[in-house]
C-alpha cells in the first residue's frame, strides 16, 4: 500500500477541493469514471503521469494542471518519490460523502472489501466510480445485489 493523505479544502454541492499528498506509488486506482463531475488535478509537488481515456496519458508537473470530463475514463499514478497536488471535483454532488465510505471500507491493511465496493453503488448512484467498458446500470445492479446481501448478513 502507498501512503496518502488528503484534506478538505472546501466543500459544497458545486465543488470539492482537496489538498492531497502521495507517496510513491501513489495512484488513483483502476482506470475509472464519474458520470457527473470532472475532475481537475493541480499540481503543486511532484509529477503525476495522468491517463485520459484508454490510451493517451500525460505528465503533469508541479505548476500544471490537468482535468478530466465528465464520463471519460482516467487515473493517474505518480512519477517518482511522492505528489502534491489539489484535486477538484465540479459539481461535487455527493463525491465527498463516496469518499468517506469508500476509505472506510479498506481494512488496516490498505485492502478492500469488494463486496463493500459494490454496495456503495447502490447507496451513490449517481456519483460513483464506475468501470469504464461496463454499463452503469448493471454496475448499479450488481451493487444492489451486494447492498442486500450485505444487510441479510447483518440483521442475521
Amino acid at each position: 500500500m502507498f501512503d496518502l493523505h488528503a484534506v478538505v479544502l472546501e466543500t459544497s454541492r458545486d465543488l470539492l477541493r482537496a489538498d492531497v499528498h502521495v507517496g510513491r506509488r501513489g495512484n488513483g486506482g483502476p482506470l475509472h469514471r464519474h458520470l457527473r463531475q470532472e475532475e481537475r488535478f493541480i499540481v503543486r509537488d511532484g509529477v503525476l503521469r495522468v491517463r485520459d481515456g484508454f490510451r493517451a496519458s500525460r505528465l503533469v508537473e508541479a505548476g500544471e494542471e490537468a482535468a478530466i470530463q465528465p464520463g471519460r475514463p482516467h487515473t493517474f499514478a505518480v512519477v517518482g518519490d511522492g505528489a502534491h497536488f489539489i484535486a477538484e471535483f465540479r459539481p461535487a454532488w455527493q463525491i465527498a460523502e463516496v469518499f468517506r465510505d469508500l476509505f472506510a471500507v479498506v481494512d488496516a491493511r490498505g485492502k478492500l472489501n469488494f463486496a463493500d465496493l459494490l454496495a456503495l453503488t447502490a447507496r451513490y448512484p449517481d456519483d460513483f466510480f464506475y468501470a469504464p467498458v461496463i454499463p452503469p446500470a448493471f454496475q448499479r445492479q450488481i451493487g444492489r445485489l451486494f447492498a442486500r446481501r450485505s444487510r441479510n448478513e447483518r440483521s442475521s
